[in-house]
């Protein structure tokens, strides 16, 4: 592998190929370096991008800056994709868009998704999140016709709003029993969706939840509700 930057940019004890990289491709500086300030040079943000694959495989990369992964950028069609260990949180759009892709899977540690990160993501079909998921961000899986599964663990405190908005291929939802807040519309245009189960620990629920789920035949609501 390879650094394309100037070695005295970075001091020696971070000259280290993170978990996972097959083929480290880069390690850029960002703005924030891009010229010496008369005082010193300025800390720079951790930023790398990792590749995975090799020839004659599929091969596949990731934005990573400091623990969050910015950007996947694929450079084939791979339908599943496993991100790399270390990796603490989805950025905002991550995944945004991405047709052809079709699981998901996060590593241990990981603990927020955020807004929009899989959002529009056409042949999405299943989710896999670690024991560690705090957080899924607004609009975090909006309009993944084909999502069918997402493993919620109990450790899950927060779904934002419209996290799976016009997913229509969603049947159930049993909400993890450590939830504490629904957003607004989280399942709003799901009209795929048949029944649904609330924990009794719930304690805040938005607005229009089931907004649009045209199918819905059981809800079983929170004991104090």
């Amino acid at each position: 592998f390879f650094f394309s930057i100037i070695a005295p940019l970075f001091p020696q004890a971070a000259w280290k190929r993170p978990a996972q990289c097959d083929i480290l491709e880069k390690i850029s500086p960002g703005p924030a370096v891009a010229r010496a300030e008369p005082r010193g040079l300025p800390v720079p943000a951790r930023e790398r991008v990792c590749r995975q694959g090799g020839a004659g495989a599929f091969s596949m990369a990731f934005e990573i800056r400091d623990t969050t992964l910015i950007r996947y950028l694929p450079d084939t069609d791979a339908a599943s994709v496993t991100v790399p260990e270390g990796v603490l949180r989805i950025g905002e759009e991550a995944f945004a868009g991405c047709a052809g892709l079709e699981e998901v899977i996060l590593p241990r540690g990981a603990f927020a998704v955020g807004a929009s990160a899989f959002a529009g993501c056409p042949d999405l079909v299943s989710v896999v999140l670690p024991e560690e998921m705090r957080s899924i961000g607004n609009k975090a899986f909006y309009d993944c016709a084909s999502l069918r599964s997402v493993n919620m663990p109990d450790t899950l405190e927060e779904i934002g709003d419209e996290a799976f908005g016009g997913c229509v291929s969603i049947r159930g939802a049993a909400l993890p029993g450590g939830l504490v807040r629904l957003g607004h519309s989280v399942c709003h245009g799901c009209s795929g969706l048949l029944a649904a189960q609330f924990p009794d620990g719930i304690s805040d629920v938005g607005d229009y939840f089931f907004w649009g789920c045209s199918s819905l035949q059981f809800v079983r609501l929170p004991r104090q509700a």
